[in-house]
């Protein structure tokens, strides 16, 4: 299946008309993600911060803005996932995570997360692959 740019569009915007209806938090969690989205969180709570920016659309991508966004981990660990959801932990996305130049969606400044040693959220890039 091979989706065109309009409609690539459409689907990264749904995350941006979400994001506008509700609160929607960014969680960092140890270990891989569940199998799927609809599963409970596995692993460690590491870090989590509201996100209060809003998605830019354009190419079949969501680009969050107002980065970086920074808060204290919560827990000690190193990061294996990220998930956004509501303040009800209703799910939306699971994203990968790397540091800068791992091509992962989710780009934070580190990932052994430490107490009392601030972490940054760099990129959060939510994509719609064209196939």
């Amino acid at each position: 299946m091979q989706l065109n740019m309009a409609l690539r569009n459409k689907l990264v915007t749904q995350m941006k008309s979400v994001q506008n209806a509700t609160h929607v938090y960014l969680r960092v969690y140890s270990g891989p993600p569940p199998a799927d989205i609809e599963s409970a969180p596995t692993g460690v709570r590491l870090w989590a911060v509201e996100i209060t920016t809003k998605f830019s659309v354009a190419d079949g991508v969501a680009v969050l803005t107002g980065l970086p966004i920074a808060a204290n981990p919560i827990d000690v660990g190193v990061a294996g996932y990220a998930r956004i959801s509501d303040q009800t932990e209703t799910k939306w996305a699971d994203f990968s995570v790397g540091l800068t130049g791992s091509f992962q969606e989710c780009i934070l400044s580190t990932l052994d997360m430490a107490l009392g040693v601030s972490a940054r959220l760099l990129e959060l890039n939510f994509i719609q692959p064209e196939s």
